[in-house]
């Protein structure tokens, strides 16, 4: 049996964090789809801790996420 490879969860924040501020703006929809996907494994792994709105992003009240997807997770 192949021997099982893990990731820490504090990269993988780290590293969702700098593409949800970084990324392009034409990026809004990937940025909201990396934010889900990274929220479910924190929520699964029992290390989910909240996350907030970047300054940058445009419109709060657009729903989850905002309109631009930018975003960052507490860690």
């Amino acid at each position: 049996m192949k021997a099982r490879k893990t990731i820490e969860i504090e990269k993988l924040v780290d590293d969702a964090n700098h593409y949800l501020k970084t990324s392009y703006d034409v990026l809004s929809e990937q940025r909201k789809g990396v934010a889900h996907f990274v929220a479910d494994i924190l929520h699964y792994t029992g290390n989910y801790e909240g996350f907030n709105y970047l300054d940058s992003e445009s419109d709060l009240n657009a729903g989850m996420y905002g309109k631009d997807g930018r975003i960052f997770f507490y860690k």
